[in-house]
């Protein structure tokens, strides 16, 4: 039988393994943006609406809440991200490529974070912590992509 020490070990080496392929999805994604973007004379990009930024301070007071041990108001936090998130997506337009990309991305992210909410729920605290806190760095990450890389 595995002690509690070994078991979080395994938690965290597990979390890195799955950030690891997580960050290889993005990456992907990402690099196929940068094509596109490059590819046409149609790259509009757009304005991210106000509220994605709300919504990214969310996370971040999410991430800091559970680096000081409050696990549960940093699920709470992720929830409140999820509803502003779906918020927001009542707000994007579809018709440009850009327009698709910033879909995929927030989409994937999101269900990600659903996944982050049922390990701060259930799993074993060293991995929901790795995993909660690369989720932030993806979305921070996502954000800087689409202010910077997004615009035409």
């Amino acid at each position: 039988m595995l002690n509690e020490r070994t078991r979080q070990q395994v938690s965290a080496t597990a979390a890195w393994i799955l950030c690891a392929s997580i960050a290889m999805l993005f990456a992907g994604l990402t690099s196929a943006m940068v094509v596109r973007r490059n590819m046409a004379g149609d790259w509009e990009g757009m304005p991210l609406p106000p509220l994605i930024w709300v919504n990214t301070s969310v996370l971040i007071i999410s991430s800091l809440v559970l680096h000081v041990g409050w696990r549960r108001s940093a699920w709470v936090l992720g929830m409140i991200f999820l509803i502003g998130q779906g918020v927001v997506w009542t707000e994007l337009p579809s018709s440009q490529p850009g327009d698709w990309f910033l879909w995929v991305f927030s989409m994937l992210h999101a269900a990600h974070t659903v996944g982050g909410i049922i390990a701060l729920l259930f799993a074993r605290e060293a991995g929901a912590r790795i995993y909660w806190h690369f989720l932030t760095g993806l979305w921070i990450y996502l954000m800087l992509l689409f202010a910077i890389w997004g615009r035409p």
